[in-house]
């Protein structure tokens, strides 16, 4: 859950954040791939400490005591890093003329999922900021195929997909992943534009299938293709079952939350920031319960799909076959508010 800032602080945590951002100048890589902050999961309270280290860090600046000020934003920072508090980093280092500190935090912004209206904020500031540095900067998209791929631009490593600042022209553009054959090739920034480059690595030949003549490949596909993808089926319909009880546990602390700050008062909060952060919390409950209810009714499906692919892969096996010969098993899948789960009687 992200708290908001409250009105009063927005200002004030844009001058702090510079002020504790800015670095003396130094010589910069042709590609700039900023360090992302950990995604950690958020520990309990952690919404109330930001929030009253954002309140904190407005009534601070009020009073022009930006030692305290800077602290609290800092520190608010550290508790939950997001594309709201990135953004407003870099439209402040960018006022301060910290050229390449606002396009380090535009382009940090951008990889911590965005809103929509940030997202167009972020786009704009790169554009701004990228033509304001000597040399010029632009952004460029790098994707990969597989996703993942270990990718380096002009000796900067990352993992692909990412969005990346880059010297007006030519550059070299490497990428390497298990099981493909390493890529190397080159792209021409343009000034002005923002870019993206494509990369598709082609399998290993090393690593390929045996030939299908193989007698040991022919007996493989002919074990798996009469019984595996039942299994396969019930196994995914089950995964996504356990998943849907995550995003049930989700809805039930974000319920929680939102019963905490129901209460007028609670933790000394201003009023505004205590309504904001309990819309958010019924609002983030209501979203993961119905994401858990889908995963439910997506999961059940799979796994009842699956027991009557296998039933249906018994009836196919040869009547001398024993292992084959018993009937599958009945299965009944329930969904209640408390969760979900699903019964399987019989043997396999």
């Amino acid at each position: 859950m992200r708290p908001p800032l409250p009105p009063s602080a927005a200002l004030a945590l844009l001058v702090l954040l510079a002020l504790g951002l800015a670095t003396p100048g130094h010589a910069r890589a042709a590609a700039l791939v900023p360090k992302l902050p950990p995604r950690a999961a958020n520990a309990p309270g952690d919404a109330d400490r930001a929030a009253r280290a954002y309140d904190r860090a407005a009534r601070a600046y009020e009073k022009k005591d930006l030692k305290t000020a800077l602290s609290a934003a800092n520190e608010a920072f550290e508790i939950l890093p997001n594309a709201s508090t990135a953004l407003s980093r870099a439209v402040i280092l960018e006022r301060a003329g910290v050229a390449q500190g606002a396009l380090e935090s535009y382009l940090v912004a951008a990889e911590l999922s965005p809103t929509d209206d940030e997202r167009r904020l972020i786009e704009e500031g790169l554009a701004r900021v990228g033509k304001t540095l000597s040399p010029p900067m632009t952004t460029v998209t790098i994707i990969a195929q597989p996703a993942g791929a270990a990718v380096e631009v002009d000796g900067v490593p990352f993992l692909a997909p990412r969005l990346i600042a880059v010297d007006a022209g030519k550059h070299v553009v490497k990428a390497t992943a298990p099981g493909y054959e390493p890529l190397s090739d080159t792209f021409v920034a343009r000034p002005g534009r923002s870019d993206r480059v494509e990369l598709s690595l082609v399998p290993d030949a090393t690593s390929s299938p045996l030939p299908t003549d193989d007698p040991l490949c022919v007996s493989a596909r002919e074990t798996s293709s009469g019984s595996a993808a039942p299994w396969i089926v019930t196994g995914a319909g089950v995964a996504v079952m356990a998943l849907g009880v995550g995003f049930h546990l989700a809805a039930a602390d974000a319920a929680d939350d939102s019963k905490h700050f129901a209460k007028p008062g609670v933790d000394g909060l201003p009023e505004d920031v205590r309504l904001s952060l309990y819309r958010r919390a019924v609002g983030h409950a209501e979203d993961q319960r119905t994401v858990a209810y889908a995963a439910y009714g997506i999961g059940a499906a799979a796994v009842i799909t699956g027991v009557i692919l296998i039933a249906l892969d018994d009836d196919d096996a040869p009547a001398g076959d024993a292992s084959k010969a018993k009937a599958a098993p009945p299965a009944a899948a329930w969904v209640s508010p408390d969760g979900a789960g699903l019964e399987l009687h019989g043997s396999f």
